[in-house]
């Protein structure tokens, strides 16, 4: 999923040298956070540590819809557009102050530029994530061919090419 989410915003290169951990803790009232891991560069940074408490999910759609989250946030930070600094918290390059966020709750924070884009875009990764499976699945069992036909997706040039060949 992180992976998945990941690579529609970054480069090849930068995936290469993406490192995120994931953490489960039971004692995160946040529910979920993702931070630069304390070895990583300050700018644009590749190694991340998530951060999950995994009772906080009903299920593992939550929990995978969680973690699609964080890994909008891993975009964010690694593209550079998030950044958290000894200053403060930028957001493509403006300062941004703000409440500390409270356990899942009324404040400021859940209204910031990254928060709204994460929590715009994380349903998304998770059908894209769920459909690129079920695809794969279909191709493994029907072939790749008869697998894009079922998708609905326009295969009349896959078949030109094929017959060429």
């Amino acid at each position: 999923m992180i992976d998945h989410t990941c690579s529609g915003w970054l480069t090849d290169r930068r995936m290469s040298f993406l490192e995120v951990k994931v953490c489960l803790n039971k004692k995160h009232d946040l529910g979920g956070e993702v931070f630069p891991d304390w070895m990583a560069r300050q700018y644009k940074p590749n190694h991340f540590k998530i951060t999950i408490n995994p009772d906080l999910c009903d299920n593992m759609k939550e929990f995978m819809i969680m973690i699609a989250h964080e890994s909008i946030h891993i975009t964010q930070y690694a593209t550079g557009k998030l950044a958290y600094r000894k200053t403060g918290t930028y957001w493509e390059g403006k300062k941004w102050d703000f409440p500390a966020p409270r356990h899942l709750g009324g404040s400021a924070y859940w209204e910031t530029p990254w928060e709204v884009q994460a929590y715009g875009l994380e349903k998304a990764m998770i059908w894209s994530f769920v459909n690129v499976q079920e695809l794969a699945k279909q191709m493994e069992e029907n072939g790749w061919l008869e697998a894009f036909k079922n998708a609905d997706v326009d295969t009349s040039e896959i078949e030109i090419i094929l017959e060429k060949s």
